[in-house]
């Protein structure tokens, strides 16, 4: 081989070989777009998740609230449909008309009476400073010797 047809087999190869460099530049960048939008979503994915989780918690809790709310309100029902039933057939509502006088006329009397007790508020007067007395003062018996012979423990 002759040096030109080196020459032009090297310009040749270095041509595909460019070809083949720019093929493989376009090929990255097609993998890798979605490959960075699957990241993206992926990441999405798992907040959406974690959203969820969260909301079908609250969903779960409130649903109990619920569930306890109108237990309660049964409850509430039966509780009244017993009072408003009557035992034995017999109708406690007239006695149930004295009792609550009663109980009303009970607590006027009770007003009553303590309106009766209470006595006015009457101002106590204050006290009066009282003179100061001068304090008189003490002797003390100096030394050993008086204080003993007072006491009757050594003669005079």
């Amino acid at each position: 081989m002759s040096a030109k047809e080196l020459a032009e087999t090297y310009r040749e190869l270095l041509i595909e070989w460019k070809e083949s460099c720019l093929r493989e530049h376009i090929q990255k960048k097609t993998i890798s777009a979605p490959l960075l939008e699957e990241d993206k979503l992926g990441s999405t994915i798992l907040d959406l998740e974690e959203e969820v989780t969260l909301l079908k918690s609250k969903l779960d809790n409130m649903i109990k609230f619920v569930r306890m709310l109108n237990n309660g309100f049964d409850m509430l029902d039966d509780i009244t449909e017993i009072g408003e039933k009557k035992a034995i057939g017999f109708d406690y509502s007239s006695m149930n008309k004295k009792v609550l006088q009663e109980v009303k006329e009970n607590v006027k009397n009770r007003k009553v009476m303590l309106k009766a007790k209470r006595t006015p508020y009457k101002k106590i007067p204050t006290p009066t400073k009282a003179k100061k007395t001068p304090k008189k003062k003490k002797k003390y018996v100096v030394g050993i010797k008086k204080s003993a012979r007072k006491k009757g423990m050594l003669p005079s």
